[in-house]
């Protein structure tokens, strides 16, 4: 069983793959992100992965999300105190569990998160 970790938020997730379908043809450039095709330097699998991870990262930020992607929650958590959210999912045809985290909500959370990113 493979476990992966999405702590993408769906703005970054959905920017990333912005960025990625930039390089498709430009007869392209009317259709949707999520529709286009990825340029030559990502595979369709790899592709398909972040596609299928930025729905997750979507799905943590439902007040309610029983089957999030579709797939079985195991267990959803929540600390107010540390403002940290977020659910573990189970995806029995991928054979994975996913843990997903919200990102941050507040400027403060924002500034820590930059400062730790930079000086630690």
């Amino acid at each position: 069983m493979r476990f992966f970790v999405s702590t993408l938020t769906a703005t970054v997730a959905a920017w990333f793959l912005d960025v990625l379908a930039l390089a498709t043809p430009l007869s392209s450039s009317l259709q949707s992100p999520l529709l286009r095709p990825p340029f030559n330097g990502v595979s369709e699998d790899i592709y398909s992965e972040l596609e299928l991870f930025a729905k997750y990262s979507s799905a943590v930020y439902q007040p309610i999300c029983p089957r999030p992607v579709g797939n079985t929650l195991v267990l959803s958590f929540s600390n107010v105190l540390t403002h940290t959210h977020g659910f573990v999912a189970r995806d029995d045809k991928r054979r994975e569990i996913v843990v997903a985290f919200r990102g941050s909500h507040e400027l403060a959370d924002m500034v820590t998160g930059m400062y730790q990113q930079y000086y630690h």
